[in-house]
């Protein structure tokens, strides 16, 4: 995953109305189906956008794992405030979890993965840490007609590469004009 630096201006677009038409949580994290007894992993935790709702829909732990330090002290400034006990921030790459095998029920990828060369390298080392029967999320661009940029992977290639490393597929979505949102399980017998 390459090194991204947020500057002050950049946190706070990161939850901003404009962030939250993009992401509408209450499409997205139904996907998941939560449990309260579900430890969650959080990649690309940013300002934890994703990571405070999902604290509060689990006893477990959420675990938010982000690449820039500045990122997680944002995120750890707002659990002493507003005084969270089960989030644990992991700085870290996507590519190397320091997570044992089958020891996550839940993943969300949110518009990370694009970041992330080769996806199916990445894809393989989410389906290692989650448990059998797990879920994982992944949130992402939808490209534009004749879109060439590098950060935008379509929902079928996205598909077809989870399904390659073994997932299940579940269910698409479009949460807003600008993303999808896919729901993969790992399957409960390998």
């Amino acid at each position: 995953m390459p090194e991204h630096s947020f500057n002050n201006q950049q946190k706070a677009r990161m939850d901003s109305p404009a962030r939250r038409k993009l992401l509408p949580q209450d499409k997205i994290l139904p996907l998941l189906t939560i449990e309260e007894k579900n430890t969650i992993l959080d990649i690309g935790a940013g300002a934890g956008y994703f990571t405070f709702p999902l604290a509060k829909q689990t006893r477990e732990t959420v675990y938010a794992l982000d690449i820039d330090q500045q990122m997680l002290d944002y995120i750890a400034k707002k659990i002493s405030e507003e005084d969270i006990k089960n989030i644990s921030l992991v700085q870290e790459k996507l590519e190397s979890m320091p997570f044992n095998d089958q020891e996550i029920h839940r993943v969300l990828a949110c518009m990370v993965l694009h970041e992330v060369k080769p996806l199916e390298d990445a894809l393989k080392e989410i389906y290692r840490v989650l448990t059998p029967g797990g879920r994982f999320v992944v949130v992402d661009w939808i490209p534009e007609p004749n879109d060439r940029r590098a950060n935008r992977i379509d929902s079928g290639t996205m598909q077809r590469a989870a399904e390659h490393v073994g997932f299940d597929f579940d269910a698409l979505t479009i949460p807003s004009n600008e993303v999808y949102a896919i729901a993969f399980t790992k399957p409960s017998q390998q």
